[in-house]
């Protein structure tokens, strides 16, 4: 019978010699561009040992940065050392007060409309009323009465 090993990593983050998340993307992204340099410097006629001796030496600096913010930020902090560029310092209100005012006014306004639409709609739904949604050839458009049409008409079931 065959023995398998059991995997207990799931839902854990890659990790590849202690890089983790986004530092391994880093190191592999960053090692991949050096090889490209490397390749465009050595076409284009560039000396041999100064490619090389450029290759190593980014590619040094890179493996050494990546670990380095790999143990400074961790997993998530360069993420998050990235998202404090895009919240504000400060946040500039620079409305005047009266038009503060009216413009909370007019939304309070509007939400007790509602309110007091839907507080009507129950009660003459509760009461044996019935309203105009329920008569769409007694109105043309919405609001507009035709002459002589009942506002309110009683049930008669």
């Amino acid at each position: 019978m065959a023995e398998f090993a059991i995997n207990k990593g799931i839902g854990r983050t890659v990790e590849y010699k202690g890089l983790r998340a986004q530092y391994l993307f880093i190191f592999a992204g960053g090692l991949i561009v050096d090889f490209i340099v490397f390749v465009i410097m050595y076409m284009c006629g560039v000396a041999q040992w100064f490619c090389i001796s450029f290759g190593a030496i980014s590619a040094s600096i890179l493996v050494w940065l990546t670990f380095h913010l790999n143990t400074k930020y961790g997993r998530y902090g360069l993420m998050k050392l990235t998202a404090v560029k895009y919240h504000p310092r400060y946040i500039i209100n620079r409305l005047r007060l009266k038009r503060l005012i009216n413009k909370h006014w007019r939304l309070l306004k509007s939400v007790n409309a509602k309110l007091l639409n839907s507080v009507f709609m129950l009660v003459t739904r509760f009461s044996g009323l019935q309203t105009l949604s329920h008569f769409s050839n007694d109105y043309i458009g919405v609001g507009a009465l035709k002459l002589g049409s009942p506002i309110f008409h009683e049930c008669r079931t």
